[in-house]
């Protein structure tokens, strides 16, 4: 009968599942040991003791223009980008052309609104993650991204002339996201924001922020849970009086498109989940730290403490073998492609 027919069924499914399961295993295995593979090469090619000046170059000039071509228009990619990662870390030169190659990206009006906002989350997880760029560069990254979005808040708000604002991640999402990447920079960077060094920073930053969040285009509403509750939890910026009326208050669900009317929770240079090729790149790349809470947050924007959320969100390097396989089959039943794109037209 009926039952039956769904106790078959039931046990068809579980054998798919096994099935397609030791499927994606095998794709991660196989990727794993192909980033591992690459990372050689690059450091082969890149590294003091081997390589040359010019191959190195000419490597990174290849890994950047495939990154700029295709990686960068492939949605949520999760493991090709650290090629470019691993690359950045061996010349100081070559992470500082990723991140002004970033910040073209998103301010060139004649790139899709799509690849604007992919550049914007790049910048804000490389700037993030990237242990060995220099404290000075990325806040000066951030800054720069600052400053586009506080360009961005003036025209509109000149638009607008007192009429509100249309509250629409299709219109304004490589604003939103700018946004969000400055404030997901600053809570990664909140251990060396919090010294005296960093106070002349500080005192140019908040005004500027400031004026945005406080703007009619109203940034908080799309940027991430996780990501508001830490930046709250900061104090750089009064913005509880502005979560605690987003709490009450909702936009529409859907944007003039049709679309989720929301930013993505996308960040490029979120852990590897690769268990070989992350232990390349973790000696490279910061895991989250944060300060104590020192105070009650003025808002109820979540109901974790706001450190535990984003630690959850932004997993530390070190995953269990369950987990890490778990991640992996997730991942790439999103993306089946490969980094075939990023292993041609290399230097031999």
């Amino acid at each position: 009968g009926d039952t039956g027919d769904d106790e078959i069924f039931e046990v068809d499914s579980i054998v798919v599942d096994s099935v397609e399961a030791e499927t994606m295993r095998k794709n991660a295995n196989k990727l794993d040991a192909m980033l591992v593979l690459m990372f050689d090469f690059i450091e082969r090619a890149c590294s003091a003791d081997s390589g040359s000046a010019e191959r190195a170059q000419q490597l990174f000039d290849s890994l950047l223009a495939a990154f700029e071509n295709s990686l960068l228009h492939t949605y949520k990619c999760k493991c090709t980008q650290f090629l470019l990662f691993y690359c950045c870390s061996f010349k100081p030169a070559f992470a500082s052309i990723f991140v002004q190659v970033l910040l073209t990206q998103l301010r060139s009006e004649q790139l899709h609104t799509e690849a604007r906002i992919a550049s914007a989350a790049y910048l804000a997880s490389f700037v993030a993650r990237a242990r060995y760029l220099p404290l000075e560069s990325a806040l000066d990254a951030v800054g720069q991204l600052l400053a586009w979005a506080s360009d961005y808040h003036l025209v509109q708000a000149a638009r607008q002339a007192g009429q509100p604002a249309a509250l629409d991640v299709q219109l304004h999402g490589v604003f939103y996201s700018a946004v969000q990447g400055v404030l997901y920079a600053l809570c990664f960077k909140q251990v060396q924001l919090a010294t005296p060094e960093c106070a002349p920073f500080r005192a140019a930053l908040t005004p500027q922020l400031q004026a945005i969040l406080d703007g009619g285009l109203n940034p908080l509403k799309f940027c991430q849970d996780t990501v508001v509750a830490e930046f709250e939890r900061l104090s750089l910026c009064e913005c509880a009086h502005i979560i605690a009326a987003n709490e009450r208050t909702a936009v529409g669900s859907h944007n003039v498109g049709g679309g989720v009317n929301r930013l993505d929770d996308f960040f490029p240079f979120d852990p590897l989940l690769l268990r070989f090729a992350s232990e390349r790149v973790n000696p490279l790349y910061k895991t989250w730290e944060a300060l104590p809470d020192p105070h009650e947050r003025a808002s109820n924007v979540s109901s974790e403490a706001p450190s535990e959320a984003l630690g959850a969100s932004f997993q530390a390097m070190s995953v269990t073998p369950d987990d890490l396989d778990t991640l992996m089959r997730q991942r790439l039943k999103e993306q089946a492609h490969i980094p075939a794109t990023m292993t041609g037209g290399f230097p031999r």
